[in-house]
């Protein structure tokens, strides 16, 4: 009789496909690694990076139940984690959740040459890695309510020469 093989575990499946879209291996919150260990380990893909769209450092993260912490210093490492980091900490608007925003990107599973909405882009980093999953051939239109944040987004995208692929929408 045949050997059957069990199917492949799901849960692993998605976790592989999102790593993949964010770029490299997610870090827990439990260890913080060294520096050492990831300096120069930046994710190959996308070209553009956490800093790009969130600026230069210290960044302030989000500590649940205890406010903002700024980050010890400016060294990129610490974009690289699985923590909430403010876009606009006095008014509690944070990049989001890099699990839960690799989770709902996966879940999408945008394609080659598709036209994808996001909505609630904030600065665009996210709207960026999309625009990079649909391809030269795909648009990407950024929704963000906040008009400070939308052209903070435009300005992102143009840095990132992605402007003719990425537009942001504010509410006027």
């Amino acid at each position: 009789m045949g050997r059957i093989d069990s199917p492949p575990d799901t849960a692993q499946m998605d976790r592989e496909r999102e790593r993949k879209i964010i770029g490299g291996p997610m870090r827990g919150r439990s260890r913080r690694p060294p520096a050492s260990e990831i300096r120069g380990s930046r994710p190959p893909s996308p070209r553009f990076h956490g800093e790009d769209f969130l600026g230069p450092g210290p960044w302030q993260i989000v500590r649940w139940g205890g406010g903002y912490r700024a980050s010890p210093d400016a060294d990129p490492v610490y974009l690289y984690t699985d923590d909430v980091i403010g876009i606009v900490p006095e008014r509690n608007l944070n990049n989001g959740q890099p699990s839960l925003h690799a989770a709902l990107i996966a879940a999408a599973a945008p394609q080659p040459k598709e036209h994808v909405v996001h909505v609630g882009a904030g600065v665009g980093y996210y709207t960026a890695i999309l625009a990079k999953l649909v391809g030269a051939a795909g648009t990407v239109t950024a929704i963000e309510f906040d008009a400070e944040l939308a052209a903070r987004a435009t300005a992102n995208f143009a840095r990132a020469r992605m402007s003719e692929r990425c537009m942001a929408m504010a509410h006027e």
